[in-house]
């Protein structure tokens, strides 16, 4: 075993030890080295000091057995034969440091930190705050812990106060007259020699592993991170208020930190503290928390006040608040005793030990959160410590300081009026917050508005010297300067003499780094402050602050991303998609990748890396396999590494590697990120909510399943080498699930974001199909939702395969906005959003198919970067300007104008041959249809109508009717006319002319006639006689002829015969008769007329000669 002690380059101060009663107050702690940056000595096993906020690792972080003690104490100038300045070294010749393992070492040098006076009753005390560091190696002890302590046969605890007895001493006060049972336990430590011990835990040794209490799991300690001792640092001397009787008290913090695991249990709910403070002296209960014979001796042991301890809420400051009951009213001169000790969740303790004064001077007070309240009329209401906001209200208790950047807070100290003048005094009670003297004027109950008025010199002061040099190596701290080498605590101007307002500086006065560094992660440490109001006024009770040095958090958000799989079927826009097609987030995708490694700086060492398996800390785990998969080994660049050879100093060693798969895809039956969620009318993917993965990277001592172990065979190089978790470093990545926008359908209105069908999911799948008529708008929406609620949605139109001409699609509008964050440029502002598509087919777009492709784009780029720990991307959706989705496409089929003629229809595609008569209404029907479409009918482009023809058109439910009335007149005998009606399509809506091709020629059917007009045959009405029409034809035409020419059946079946001569129609209709014989039937009936005439090819008509 080897000790070593601080060496100092700088002179000692000259005077050693004064025997005597001189000691204050210290404690005794320590902490392992190399399990966190410390300055070390030059002295221990020839390792370098790194400097101020460096750690330089060297054979001390290769020995597990090595620790550093701390010897603080805090004495009176005549300890040391004089008043000494900061910064200066003294050797106390009488103090002995007993290692607890057979060795010690004798003579400590200590650095002077501070030197401080107080003022109680008129009689001063000068205080020195000395530090002594030690290292001591106990490589080789086989046993699990050990008590070191600090022993001194110079210095000694004050003599007890009795009769006669005129210098310092400790209360209470006890002389020969006084009855008191507790007499005993009052001399237990006046007038000894000081002894201060901690108690050591080791695992240098495989057998002699400490048992763990299963509470400890709460605070993540065991026993081989137990590196530190619990700590406190007090003031060098408190004052209190004077107390008449057991009915009054006094209460004030104790600190206490340990910065081994967590401060807080995480199953903890209240009072929540990590440290267990107890009495350390005679007359305390079972538990500890109870202390009896320490308030002034009274008749009646009844009637002795107790002193308690009660833990105090890490988020309220930690320690633990000592409530202390009087009688306490003990002389000037005098000094009470506190002793505590401070043990972690495994043990591992610490004593403090503190003197207080009390003060007759100053009133009892308490303030909480709401105020401050007057516990008795004795003396003045001291300066208390506050925040100043810029109201008043209660002192901070915790401080966070974030390694990186300045830590900073405030406080002030504020001199209140509590004699019968002020409302506080009167009411014996105010208020924090805002002022009220402007409409209450001096009834304001507000504390800010009952200000003492200070004079005859007075001002309020505050001591810092406890509170500069707490949390730093060799921190010293000047009075006369008014300056210290850890913290800056300036004075901030206030103008006034009853308010002083002062600002701290974390670490601000350290030569470099003057904010916290990587080197203060995990640091724990308290600053106490007490106020006065001149300088031979007593002290107010003290006030502390807790601080925390945390990391920083990761900057970085590893992305778990959802990454299609390079197999699955493409949505393509050339290509329809068939109902088999994988749906929007399909299950089809592949894993994300993640590779976290880890490195220690040491030869020899083996990193071993395990995942923190409790879903309460790695809540990623909570989805479980196939979603989630992990290597099961840490991976190392030699197999080798994961042998069980204790003593393997393979380089490769050194790094370390754990594999993390996570598949963000649905899977029936499992656990998924990937949710299905709907509101009313419509599904949609969604997320669940940010996870972590926690692993735990050491040198060699927590096993493969993240088990502490102790077993030669599975971690015996840890033991044996006795790193443990000295290098050990415990990392937490926040996953946040990432995915790209998709196309949200909807269950009451299929025109929006329309597909062919759904899955089961209810997410749309397939190319829709709308059917649409030329000229009628076709108008549907598309709705777009990301998964994740702060990405900013945009729907675009596809170039491949183009849109339509004249189609329209609308800016984006938020349906849902999910964000509390603002729209970015060109961006919608919103994760839900819908537009609207609009087209009129055209006239030339009969029955074609147009197809129009959307896709949908957030602007998360996280997915696209690979970060440090990422061996895979997003996949090909994930691109540098945003994640976009599966495409969605519809086909517009604008239905054909399919024309055609219906039955009973005249014509046909040929001429067909038809016969009318002069004088005759002759009626033609034209029925047409073309599908969804209305029909027209019109003359053919190189047709016309004749002055005698009419062409009329009706509509009917499914058809159109065309009516082609021809009336020829005299002089069209023998006449023919081909004539040609066509049938088209009419476009709707908004285009109501023909419906064309794609060449511009018009969609048609043709129907033709050709109209013959007959000779010799006239049609008469009903209401003419043969004498009113034979001279329409003739002079020479009489009615007997005419009458004889039609009074027989001609075989003509579109003559009538007549009957009587008046009456041309039987039937009371249009009728045709014969006005003379055709050539052709003279001929027949003549047959040697043949050659009489050569008119070969026409018909001629002629009369029978009247004379």
């Amino acid at each position: 075993m080897a000790a070593y002690a601080l060496l100092f380059v700088v002179a000692l101060w000259a005077g050693a030890a004064m025997a005597g009663a001189s000691f204050l107050s210290g404690s005794l702690t320590w902490d392992r080295v190399g399990a966190t940056p410390q300055l070390l000595s030059p002295s221990c096993d020839g390792l370098v000091a790194g400097g101020e906020g460096s750690f330089a690792p060297n054979s001390c972080a290769r020995n597990f057995g090595k620790v550093v003690l701390t010897a603080r104490m805090v004495v009176t100038d005549t300890a040391i034969g004089g008043t000494p300045t900061a910064g200066q070294q003294v050797v106390l010749n009488g103090v002995t440091l007993d290692y607890g393992d057979g060795t010690s070492s004798s003579s400590l040098p200590f650095l002077v930190q501070a030197v401080g006076q107080t003022v109680v009753n008129g009689v001063s005390l000068v205080s020195v705050q000395l530090v002594s560091r030690s290292y001591h190696s106990y490589e080789g002890v086989q046993q699990p812990t050990l008590t070191a302590s600090v022993k001194s046969t110079v210095l000694k605890r004050f003599i007890r106060c009795s009769s006669g007895v005129t210098s310092t001493c400790l209360a209470p006060y006890i002389d020969a007259s006084t009855v008191d049972s507790c007499a005993t336990s009052r001399v237990d430590l006046a007038n000894t020699n000081v002894i201060l011990e901690t108690t050591i835990s080791l695992i240098g040794c495989q057998a002699c592993l400490p048992d763990y209490d299963p509470r400890a799991i709460e605070y993540s300690v065991f026993p081989a991170t137990n590196h530190h001792s619990p700590s406190s640092a007090m003031l060098p001397v408190v004052t209190i208020p004077a107390l008449s009787d057991k009915t009054q008290s006094v209460s004030f913090i104790i600190p206490g930190v340990d910065e081994d695991g967590a401060s807080r249990s995480r199953s903890c709910s209240s009072s929540c503290n990590n440290v267990v403070t107890v009495w350390d002296v005679n007359s305390t209960s079972l538990s500890g928390n109870i202390l009896s014979c320490n308030s002034d001796p009274v008749a009646s042991p009844l009637n002795e006040g107790e002193w308690t301890l009660q833990a105090n809420d890490v988020k309220d400051g930690g320690g633990a608040v000592a409530t202390l009951q009087g009688p306490l009213q003990g002389p000037a001169n005098s000094l009470y005793l506190l002793r505590v000790k401070l043990r972690d969740v495994l043990g591992v303790s610490s004593a403090l030990e503190v003197v207080f004064r009390v003060c007759s001077d100053i009133t009892n007070f308490f303030a909480d959160s709401t105020g401050i309240r007057l516990l008795n009329n004795q003396g003045h209401l001291p300066p208390v410590l506050v925040r100043l906001n810029p109201w008043h209200s209660p002192m901070p208790r915790r401080i966070e300081c974030v390694v990186g950047s300045p830590c900073t807070f405030e406080f002030g100290a504020a001199a209140y009026d509590s004699s019968v003048s002020s409302l506080l005094g009167r009411n014996r009670s105010c208020s924090w917050g805002l002022s009220d003297a402007n409409t209450l004027g001096s009834q304001s109950t507000k504390c800010v508005d009952n200000m003492r008025t200070l004079a005859g010199g007075e001002q309020v002061e505050v001591d810092v010297s406890q509170a500069s040099i707490q949390g730093c190596i060799n921190a010293t701290f000047s009075r006369e300067l008014n300056e210290s080498n850890c913290h800056v605590i300036e004075e901030v101007q206030t103008g006034q003499t009853n308010l002083v307002r002062r600002r701290v500086h974390i670490f601000g006065g350290r030569r470099s780094h003057s904010y916290p560094v990587e080197y203060d992660i995990g640091k724990r440490f308290s600053l106490c402050f007490q106020a006065r109001s001149c300088s031979t006024c007593c002290y107010g009770p003290p006030a502390c602050v807790s601080v925390e040095v945390v990391g920083r958090p990761p900057q970085i958000t590893s992305p778990a991303c959802w990454i299609e799989s390079s197999s699955a079927t493409d949505v393509s826009p050339g290509s329809p998609d068939l109902p088999s097609s994988p749906a929007q987030y399909a299950s089809n995708v592949d894993p994300m990748m993640y590779l976290f490694s880890a490195s220690d700086p040491d030869m020899g060492d083996t990193v071993t890396m395990s995942f923190l398996s409790d879903t309460s800390i790695s809540t990623i785990f909570q989805f479980g396999s196939p979603t989630v998969s992990t290597s099961p080994l840490t991976l190392h660049l030699n197999s080798s590494c994961n042998s069980s050879q204790p003593f393997l100093l393979a380089d490769a060693c050194r790094f370390g590697s754990l594999f993390l798969n996570v598949s963000v895809a649905h899977k029936d039956g499992f656990p998924s990120p990937l949710l299905f969620d709907s509101d009313s009318s419509s599904s949609f993917a969604a997320f669940a909510s940010d996870q972590t993965v926690c692993f735990l990277a050491t040198d060699n001592q927590v096993g493969r399943d993240g088990e502490l172990r102790s077993s030669a065979a599975d971690d015996a190089q840890a033991l044996v080498w006795g790193r443990g978790l000295n290098s050990s470093e415990l990392r937490c990545h926040n996953i946040k699930f990432q995915g790209p926008p998709m196309f949200v359908t909807s269950r009451a209105d299929p025109l929006e974001s329309p597909y062919l069908t759904s899955d089961v999911t209810g997410f749309g799948v397939g190319v829709a199909q709308l059917d649409m008529l030329v000229g009628q708008e076709i108008s549907f929406t598309l709705r777009a939702r990301d998964p994740n609620t702060e990405d900013q949605v945009s729907i675009l139109l596809m170039e491949n395969p183009g849109i339509p001409m004249y189609s329209r699609l609308t800016p984006a509008t938020c349906v849902y906005n999910l964000s509390s964050t603002s729209a970015g440029v060109g961006g919608s502002g919103c994760s839900d959003v819908r537009s609207s598509f609009s087209w009129v087919p055209p006239e030339d777009s009969s029955g074609k198919v147009f197809r129009v492709c959307f896709i949908a784009k957030d602007n998360s780029i996280q997915c696209n970067k690979l970060q440090s720990s990422e061996l895979t991307g997003g996949g090909r959706r994930a691109t540098s300007l945003g994640f976009y989705s599966h495409s969605l496409c519809v086909d517009m089929h604008v239905t054909a104008a399919e024309v055609t003629w219906l039955p009973g229809t005249a014509g046909g595609e040929q001429a067909v041959q038809v016969v009318t008569y002069v004088g005759c209404h002759t009626q033609f029907a034209f029925l047409a249809a073309a599908g969804r479409y209305n029909a027209t009918i019109l003359v053919a482009d190189n047709q016309q109508l004749q002055e005698w023809m009419q062409l009329s058109i009706t509509r009917a439910e499914n058809f159109t009717r065309g009516e082609l009335d021809v009336s020829p007149p005299r002089g069209t005998e023998g006449s023919s006319f081909l004539l040609c009606l066509v049938a088209a399509g009419v476009g709707t809506g908004e285009y109501t002319g023909l419906i064309k091709s794609q060449g511009g020629n018009l969609l048609t059917s043709r129907r033709c006639l050709s109209i013959e007009i007959q000779k010799c045959k006239y049609c008469v009405n009903p209401e003419e006689t043969l004498l009113s029409k034979m001279k329409s034809f003739s002079i020479d035409v009489n009615w007997m002829r005419l009458f004889s020419m039609n009074a027989v059946d001609d075989s003509d079946p579109n003559t009538q015969r007549i009957f009587h001569p008046d009456l041309l129609s039987t039937q009371g209709v249009q009728s045709i008769i014969n006005v003379g014989l055709s050539y052709e039937l003279i001929l027949n009936l003549n047959p040697d007329l043949v050659d009489a005439l050569s008119l070969p090819g026409q018909a001629i008509c002629l009369i029978p000669c009247s004379s």
